[in-house]
């Protein structure tokens, strides 16, 4: 299988989110059967939907992966439950997040919506 491109997002805002979004982009860099090819600077956002929360740290890296877009999103998951993030409400406050900007399946894209959506 050839390499696809993933665009991954990466945020946080708790317990030192700063940190917690350096070491999940270390832990993207060693994913099987992919390799890191760019990543953006750190930044601030505030957070979308509830405002009782402090600010986000972002990023966003480019990945080339030869994982199908499932066992992707089952490596990213994996990655959030490592960092013991917790969905407790939409929107909510995380540890970290990681979430797939592009992929090439659209039932990858009905996952990442049906997880993201679960209460």
């Amino acid at each position: 299988m050839a390499f696809q491109l993933a665009y991954i997002g990466l945020g946080s805002n708790l317990e030192s989110p700063i940190e917690q979004v350096l070491q999940a982009l270390n832990e993207l860099a060693t994913l099987p059967l992919s390799r890191l090819t760019a990543a953006s600077s750190l930044y601030a956002s505030r957070p979308v939907g509830p405002q009782d929360q402090p600010d986000f740290i972002n990023a966003v890296v480019a990945l080339e992966t030869r994982l199908s877009p499932l066992a992707l999103l089952d490596q990213l998951q994996a990655l959030e439950q490592q960092h013991r993030r917790r969905r407790q409400r939409h929107w909510g406050p995380a540890r970290s997040t990681l979430t797939c900007c592009s992929t090439l399946m659209t039932r990858l894209i009905r996952r990442v919506c049906a997880y993201h959506t679960r209460k």
